[in-house]
């Protein structure tokens, strides 16, 4: 008997994690390559039953000969003590059985989970592998929500020339004709039956799972199994009863086809079946599609042709008429990896980056991160190693909604060059373009890349213009393949967090071609990131004086991303509303012009504008994310929430998302359910439980308890010094300070402001602790700060420096002095503390109606409050004195108004524990 501790070649048994009619299998840690594994032994009462061994066996060759990310990978198989096993991949998770037991599973998932099994069935019957036995049981979902098909122990081969005839991968029968195997209620009729199965078998095992997945009934399921098998053999499954309806009609057409009693009558291949299912994945959440692009180069006349006859002809052609390139649709393309068969390690990752200034010539070309691709391949795919060839390409286009994949190989003969560009569509692996170039110089690799590059970029929208015409200049397509190399390794080292390894990366390049604009971009936006402004300025006035040399594209980014960096939002948006008038399809074009929005203030525009992002790019997860921010913002707490959860529904684990839903709960005042959401995100990693501590001390200060906030802020002080996180510790301690104030302990709150300017010079830092300072009574220290915002170009700073030296005023009572500053300070930016600060000041000087206008905005305005400096830390806190200000406005204009609004107030405040605020309410409404 295998028990914990016992070893199995340099294999530590852990534990048993599972047991069936066919194996046990055990938790396992490889003590060779470290990492967790699974053994699976024959149980020992099946031992010396031959037929059983066989099988055993047979398993693992049949799995042992696919690779796939969505089949349980074998690593190896062995004899121990007279004991056979498998050595396979250790999935986490839970089979998909559980999963349909414990919950409905949504459509999303159930398109997602189809198409994945699909896959692993294609690959399997690609490698003439027929399963025989799938059935929920053997469909492992891995904690991000990926298939794992397992179990390959009925597995027979199928040979191409005997479709109606299957062999073991032993070539040896395996069952007897007329012997069932397989699981009753999973198993097609002909299987049932006892006869010999192909490919077509597996299509209908899937057509029951499928009808399971979205109905939550098993379609021939019946008290006893004999009435199951009976079932399988002759009934058809029940009419679809199932939501939304609106898929019903085409749903219902593929399950009858999966489930037709007669072989002949069904899906000939599983390929078939997954376009179909993809059609409504296409239809139903919007992965666009364009049937036309989708088409080989080579039937391109005769679309023509029936484009003409149909009145459908609209594509730009020459010498005639034409539609702006602006109306095609946007296409999104993955660049896989290059195949560089030359054996010259220049090449090697360094032709991809020529085949994105190529392919975006195009204005209807999006590219998608290639980094963003390699993390999707690694959730499906762990042992990718960072790699994306074609076939993981394929697969991440499949699941993120990607219309193209781009692939390309470069062979060298003698001083020749052989270079070739396809497109591939990825969800039937057909070509859409293909080009072929011979080139006689090495020198010129780069050049004829992004040339041909453009031209398959022309294939796939159907333009018969000249592509290259205006990217020949560009700095990207630097002949020196050094400097192309070094750039792309600058790249990965800094996306990589190797930051002194990437700068100097980027000098390389630099060095190797001065006139290398991009790199000059990269370096700025390196030093931008790393507080170090004056370096970056000097390297984006280094990239701008090359910026003639760059496409018409790369020159809306450049500037764009400039002016955004900083805050030049008038400026930013004329460049980004010029880049996606001219380049639609621009994926980021699109994001930042709605971030450019957001930090405006103008909320109606950001929402729109990322609303746009999110239609053409649905799995795109940043702006997705950014959208929920802006519909916070603009107080469309609905609209927030939909798409947070849609974020979930990507990417169960990104954390980010859960401070936006807590926000979403406690702007509504659903403290219980605010604190619910941190303290999940809490549990997730370092830095959720970070951020989480900031919400909760955020969230006890919303509702007055003020040692409850103390002690969280210290404790998570603590943990972030421990984790030498000195800008996490610094937002606590301006977070801490506000509450020692609270508190009437102003040395305590003067030293916690101390420490956070310290460790971070943060403009949002700087200004809260000016604030923090002045209401401490150092005003020196508060002016001085404010002298130091002022310095900076950026409007959002300078208007918060304004409301620092309004605050000065207020201090020393000259109230005219601070509205005139406050009034300056929203004419630079219109922002939400402008307002407040506006409020209290006409507040204080006794004109009652314009502070009741001003403090009406911020209630109006309440979803920028979540986080007042547009960042990821929360200030709710400052809603509730909303209420109370409001109310000493209304004192002296409607008393009945004024008593509601201190109750609002203090219903929000009920568990306070010596907020001066809350006394001073309890006070003023006892004598209206």
């Amino acid at each position: 008997m295998t028990v914990s501790g016992d070893k199995v070649k340099h294999y530590e048994i852990l534990e048993l994690i599972g047991k069936g009619g066919m194996g046990e299998v055990y938790l396992a840690h490889d003590s060779v390559l470290d990492r967790d594994v699974a053994i699976k032994f024959l149980p020992e009462t099946m031992e010396q039953d031959p037929k059983a061994r066989e099988r055993f066996v047979r398993e693992a060759k049949s799995a042992a000969a696919l690779d796939h990310p969505f089949i349980c990978k074998i690593y190896e198989t062995g004899e121990a003590d007279g004991k056979a096993f498998i050595v396979m991949e250790y999935i986490k998770g839970k089979t998909l059985k559980k999963k349909l037991q414990e919950e409905p599973i949504t459509f999303k998932e159930f398109l997602r989970v189809a198409l994945e099994i699909a896959e692993a069935l294609e690959t399997a019957h690609e490698n003439g592998i027929v399963h025989r036995d799938l059935k929920p049981e053997n469909i492992m979902l891995t904690p991000h929500g990926h298939v794992k098909v397992m179990d390959f122990g009925l597995a027979k081969r199928v040979f191409s020339n005997e479709d109606e005839l299957t062999k073991t991968i032993t070539q040896t029968p395996a069952t007897e004709e007329g012997a069932i195997s397989g699981t009753l209620g999973y198993m097609s009729p002909e299987q049932a039956r006892g006869e010999n199965v192909d490919r077509k078998s597996d299509i209908f095992s899937l057509g029951i799972m499928l009808y399971e997945m979205i109905s939550g009934e098993h379609p021939f399921s019946r008290p006893s199994a004999i009435e199951t098998l009976s079932a399988v053999l002759r009934d058809s499954p029940p009419h679809l009863k199932i939501k939304p309806k609106k898929v019903i009609p085409v749903l219902s057409p593929i399950l009858r086809k999966a489930l037709a009693k007669d072989p002949n009558e069904r899906y000939h291949n599983v390929v078939d079946l997954a376009v179909d299912i993809r059609k409504i994945q296409a239809e139903t959440i919007g992965v666009g599609w364009n049937i036309f692009r989708r088409l080989p180069v080579l039937v391109g006349t005769i679309l023509i042709l029936v484009m003409l006859l149909t009145g459908v002809w609209w594509l730009s052609r020459r010498g005639g008429g034409s539609t702006a390139p602006e109306a095609l649709k946007p296409i999104s393309v993955l660049i896989a990896d290059f195949q560089n068969q030359t054996g010259d390690p220049l090449l090697d990752g360094t032709l991809e980056n020529a085949l994105i200034i190529g392919l975006e010539s195009a204005p209807y070309i999006d590219n998608f991160s290639r980094n963003n691709a390699r993390r999707e391949a690694k959730q499906m795919e762990p042992d990718s190693g960072g790699k994306l060839d074609v076939k993981l390409a394929q697969l991440v286009c499949r699941r993120v909604g990607i219309n193209i994949v781009i692939g390309g190989s470069i062979e060298q003969s003698g001083e020749d060059y052989s270079l070739n560009i396809w497109a591939l569509d990825p969800s039937t692996s057909e070509k859409v373009s293909e080009r072929h170039k011979k080139i006689s110089s090495k020198t010129k690799v780069l050049d004829e890349t992004v040339k041909l590059a453009a031209r398959v970029s022309s294939d796939i929208g159907g333009i018969e213009t000249d592509p290259t015409q205006g990217i020949l200049k560009e700095t990207f397509t630097t002949s020196s393949l050094k400097a192309m190399k070094a750039y792309v390794r600058a790249q990965e080292l800094i996306a990589a967090g190797k930051i002194d390894e990437g700068i100097e990366q980027y000098r390389l390049a630099i060095a190797e071609d001065p006139d290398f604009g991009r790199a000059y971009s990269g370096l700025a936006i390196v030093y931008r990131n790393l507080g170090k402004p004056q370096e970056a300025e000097k390297y984006f006035q280094e990239a701008f004086a090359r910026i003639n040399l760059m496409s018409e594209r790369e020159k809306h980014r450049t500037r764009g991303g400039y002016f955004l960096r900083n805050r030049d939002l008038k400026k930013a948006i004329e460049e980004y509303s010029e880049l996606v008038k001219k380049f639609p399809a621009d994926s980021a074009g699109n994001s930042n012009l709605a971030l450019v929005y957001f930090f405006a203030r103008d909320m109606k525009g950001a929402v729109e504008q990322a609303l746009k992002s999110v239609e053409l790019y649905p799995r795109n997860i940043t702006p997705r994310y950014n959208l929920v921010w802006y519909a916070i913002g603009s107080g469309d707490f609905e609209l927030a929430e939909e798409h947070a959860q849609k974020v979930l529904e990507i990417n169960p684990e990104h954390e980010k998302v859960f401070i936006c839903l807590a926000l979403i709960e406690l702007i509504q005042n659903r403290p219980d359910q605010a604190a619910e959401k941190y303290r999940q995100l809490e549990a997730m990693s370092s830095w959720g439980a970070s951020k989480a501590t900031n919400g909760l001390a955020d969230l006890a200060l919303y509702e007055g308890r003020l040692n409850d906030a103390k002690k969280i802020l210290e404790k998570g002080i603590a943990a972030d010094l421990a984790l030498d996180q000195k800008s996490f510790a610094a937002k606590k301690w301006i977070i801490l300070a506000e509450t020692f104030l609270l508190m009437d302990q102003k040395a305590l709150a003067i030293d916690a402001v101390n420490r956070a300017v310290d460790v971070s010079k943060t403009p949002d830092v700087l200004f809260s602790a000016a604030q923090n300072y002045l209401k401490a009574g150092q005003e020196n220290k508060a002016k001085a700060l404010a002298a130091e915002l002022s310095k900076k170009l950026q409007p959002e700073y300078q208007a918060n420096a304004k409301l620092i030296e309004g605050e000065l005023k207020m201090a020393k009572g000259d109230i005219p002095g601070a509205i005139t500053l406050f009034q300056e300070a929203q004419s630079k930016l219109d922002t939400w503390l402008g307002h407040f600060a506006l409020g209290k000041a006409y507040l204080e000087g006794l004109h009652f109606p314009e502070a009741h206008s001003e403090f009406d905005v911020c209630l109006k305005r309440r979803g920028e409050a979540a986080a007042v400096f547009f960042n990821d830390v929360q200030s709710c806190r400052y809603l509730p004195r909303i209420y109370y200000y409001l109310a000493r406005a209304q004192e002296s204009l409607s008393k009945s108004a004024a008593s509601e609004l201190y109750q609002k107030f203090l219903d929000i405040k009920k568990n306070d524990d010596g907020d001066p605020m809350v006394k001073d309410a309890r006070q003023r409404l006892s004598s209206l």
